[in-house]
């Protein structure tokens, strides 16, 4: 390869770009932006670390004003998202909610109905 060349940041005090954004709390962060007409998304998770799912009612959930989706296994029938038959640890995801406002999400979170049956 030839001769070494001199390194121009290894071992040596760098200063960083953002530091004083930082350090005055001024820096944003991704989830600082909020876009116009962004939807929220959360997600409901299972309570039970091993758990037959015998079935997920989200019907009060899709009806309530403002939430855009619910997606269940059953939604995405060729993605493997959310498990179909069985959850396989406490708190794996089974149900998403996707709404204009978080706070809806939140409570369409509570209107989802998971019937388990503990293994």
């Amino acid at each position: 390869m030839g001769e070494a060349q001199e390194l121009k940041t290894v071992g040596r005090r760098v200063a960083r770009v953002d530091g004083v954004a930082l350090v005055t709390g001024s820096a944003v962060y991704a989830a600082d932006v909020q876009l116009p007409n962004s939807l929220h998304a959360r997600f409901l998770h299972s309570p039970h670390p091993h758990a037959r799912i015998l079935g997920i009612d989200v019907r009060r959930a899709r009806a309530l004003p403002g939430v855009v989706a619910v997606l269940t296994a059953a939604d995405l029938p060729d993605l493997d998202l959310f498990p179909r038959d069985e959850v396989c640890f406490q708190g794996q995801k089974v149900a998403m909610v996707a709404a204009e406002d978080p706070d809806l999400a939140e409570d369409a979170l509570a209107l989802i109905r998971v019937r388990y049956e503990v293994l």
